[in-house]
């Protein structure tokens, strides 16, 4: 019975969260066999004062610009 346990911040609607659950569902059918009722999937929502990335709070102002930065990046390859 594989379990996977989806860390994110938090903010996702039950629908997006239900389409997330769905995808990683049929990817570990698909790959690894088994069943659907035994695929369990878990949300863990972590707030941004309890996550860093690249040594930087998320919560922080110097990561908000690194995000707008790689936002930026993204919709320019359109």
């Amino acid at each position: 019975m594989p379990i996977v346990n989806v860390q994110l911040l938090p903010g996702r609607s039950k629908e997006v969260k239900a389409k997330i659950a769905a995808g990683v569902t049929d990817v570990l059918i698909n790959v690894a066999g088994g069943s659907r009722e035994h695929c369990i999937v878990l949300f863990e929502e972590i707030s941004a004062d309890n996550w860093a990335i690249g040594g930087d709070m998320v919560s922080s102002p110097k990561f908000a610009e690194t995000q707008k930065a790689y936002q930026a990046r993204v919709a320019a390859k359109g």
